[in-house]
């Protein structure tokens, strides 16, 4: 069978057999965290506003301090920083 060339824009490598929100947030969400276990690197994302509540409690919880920006109705960006000791 002859692949198809990739079309322009976006594509998942693979579908998620769960497509619910609270799927999706959880993923992110573990994705950040495993970002602030393994590194003290400052950390810069874009995510859902649904999830802010939960990437502040995170980050309060590894010592991590956090600055929120609302973009819009659906997104914020964040930026993370290590806490000094």
């Amino acid at each position: 069978m002859a692949s198809e060339p990739p079309k322009e824009g976006w594509e998942l490598t693979f579908a998620f057999p769960d497509q619910s929100p609270s799927y999706a947030h959880g993923f992110v969400c573990g994705k950040l965290w495993q970002r602030m276990k393994e590194s003290n690197a400052p950390i810069q994302d874009t995510v859902e506003n649904d999830i802010v509540e939960h990437v502040v409690a995170m980050a309060m919880a590894l010592g991590w301090t956090e600055s929120v920006e609302r973009l819009n109705d659906d997104w914020s960006h964040v930026i993370l920083e290590k806490r000094l000791a």
